[in-house]
């Protein structure tokens, strides 16, 4: 009988990877499930299960499975990291903050402190910009975060409603931006970029549901061109992956006027995805068409050219 490698020489977990990297993601979960079943009790696998499950689109799961391994014994450097980012985007901030803290710890640098301040301010309370300070204070190292949080301390804590693009021009990883996003947000409920900033985050972190929440909230009375596009395609894209393909179909519309090429395509694409669906092969026709002559060539244009070709 052959026996059966370790687990921490990564040798199993190459079979899982190896479906995955080919784009077989149903067997590749299939792989580590059954992984995790031999070996409960290693919370890096458990953890790196967690990360693909978010990869694929399903964060619930991927938060039930880190909850399970966050605490476990002899984790390493990249499953505090991962784990952190995972609570950090779903906004789950008591398991984020106990990550980040131990992280940090094994690594000796002071992004913790950083992260607790971000978290007091969305919170309100009055300790954050002393926390900031003390980061900034006590950081040796130089970094995109450490670079975000003196412009936050120079600005008193503040960025106005529609200078929101300077937290995305930092190049900060989600982990923190969701958490300024939603505060700002707070902050200037009637504000667009607030609003917009918070939803786009949350749908590209697969959280579908919250997102359509907020952009249902947005106030895009003063709002056209090309952010008024792209409000209605990641609408659309929300409500499309919570199944409400019909409310869909109501930004999908506005989206399909657009002249930025993406979002043109993509809009026309779903349109026509939605009514090839129902067997409505005319009005499939028609969006697949207009997709396939969108103004230039994109993923999705290549998409509406292969479904005319079916219903030739």
């Amino acid at each position: 009988m052959t026996k059966v490698p370790a687990i921490n020489d990564n040798s199993i977990r190459d079979y899982a990877y190896n479906f995955l990297d080919r784009g077989a993601y149903q067997q590749g979960m299939n792989v580590y499930e059954k992984i995790s079943t031999l070996y409960p009790d290693n919370g890096n696998l458990l953890c790196d299960m967690a990360v693909e499950y978010y990869i694929i689109g399903d964060i619930q799961k991927a938060i039930t499975i880190a909850k399970k391994c966050y605490t476990m014994p002899n984790l390493d450097t990249i499953t505090y990291s991962n784990a952190f980012f995972l609570f950090s985007v779903a906004e789950q901030h008591d398991e984020a903050i106990a990550c980040i803290q131990i992280w940090s710890g094994m690594l000796k640098n002071k992004t913790a402190i950083l992260y607790k301040g971000l978290y007091e301010m969305l919170s309100g309370q009055a300790t954050a910009k002393n926390t900031l300070n003390e980061y900034v204070q006590t950081e040796l190292q130089s970094s995109a975060e450490k670079d975000f949080a003196i412009f936050l301390l120079n600005n008193d804590l503040q960025i106005n409603a529609d200078k929101l693009d300077t937290i995305y021009s930092f190049g900060l990883t989600d982990a923190f931006s969701m958490l300024l996003y939603h505060h700002f947000f707070n902050s200037y409920p009637d504000a667009f970029l607030p609003g917009y900033s918070y939803a786009e985050s949350l749908t590209y972190n697969k959280r579908y549901t919250e997102a359509t929440q907020i952009f249902s909230k947005i106030n895009i009375a003063a709002v056209s061109g090309h952010d008024l596009d792209e409000y209605h395609f990641y609408y659309a894209w929300a409500l499309h992956q919570t199944g409400d393909y019909e409310a869909a179909n109501i930004h999908w519309l506005e989206a399909a006027k657009s002249n930025i090429p993406y979002i043109q395509g993509g809009a026309n694409y779903f349109l026509g995805k939605y009514y090839y669906n129902k067997s409505d092969f005319v009005n499939a026709r028609k969006y697949f068409l207009n997709g396939a002559n969108a103004i230039s060539e994109s993923k999705y244009s290549s998409y509406c050219s292969d479904f005319l070709s079916i219903l030739k």
